[in-house]
């Protein structure tokens, strides 16, 4: 409860320190360095607030089945905040931008959410949506229960078509956009495209096995989306 509570007060104190920043009077050293990069990119504030909610999201009580408008939710809050304001950095802001930002940041969030069960299970925690839980019959509520339940594979099976459309939909919409300008983007989907295909290559049911790509791979795609 003490933990909670601390985290709860630490993200309210960075709120604040959001509308100090804004203000033109930030206080804590970390918002100090973002001052020039808020004017230089037009940062939306916006952006910055709902990075915060995403953290209280988990801040609360632990999440253990979110309903799926509540994994996008988060998903938006946690990962797409993070891209809207990537684009501003990359100077893309025109339409359809801010869908590609929101999309591929689903598209990551899921990645990791998938590549995360185990360890996230072990934490009491549980970002898999309900209604996929409640159409394979999962009806955990430990960790070990969740774990030892082979319909868990299935769950993640679908969870990862999601993602893979998800990507997809990325994929569609960046063509539209400035290609050079959104290359670290382009470079961040191809990585989480490769995650997302070790861990299916790998099977739904080994989650406690880790899937990593070599330098090897990294390398191969850092050279096709010419960053070198």
């Amino acid at each position: 409860m003490r933990d909670y509570c601390s985290g709860v007060l630490r993200l309210a104190a960075w709120k604040q320190e959001i509308t100090n920043l804004y203000a033109g009077r930030p206080v804590y050293p970390t918002a100090r360095a973002l001052a020039a990069p808020v004017r230089d990119f037009n940062l939306p504030k916006a952006e910055f607030l709902t990075v915060i909610a995403g953290m209280e999201m988990d801040a609360r009580a632990p999440i253990w089945g979110p309903s799926h408008a509540d994994l996008l939710t988060y998903c938006r809050r946690v990962a797409g905040a993070v891209g809207m304001l990537s684009i501003h950095a990359f100077g893309v802001t025109e339409p359809p931008a801010g869908d590609f930002a929101v999309s591929l940041g689903n598209a990551l969030q899921l990645t990791n959410i998938l590549r995360d069960v185990h360890e996230d299970a072990l934490r009491g925690r549980l970002y898999l949506p309900r209604e996929l839980l409640d159409k394979h019959g999962v009806a955990a509520t430990t960790s070990q229960d969740l774990l030892a339940d082979p319909a868990t594979a299935r769950v993640c099976g679908d969870l990862a078509d999601v993602a893979r459309e998800a990507f997809a939909v990325s994929e569609d919409l960046l063509r539209r956009l400035d290609r050079r300008a959104m290359r670290p983007a382009a470079l961040m989907m191809a990585v989480y495209r490769r995650v997302l295909l070790g861990l299916s290559r790998r099977g739904w049911g080994r989650l406690d096995e880790p899937v990593r790509i070599s330098r090897l791979e990294k390398f191969a795609i850092v050279l096709r989306h010419g960053l070198f």
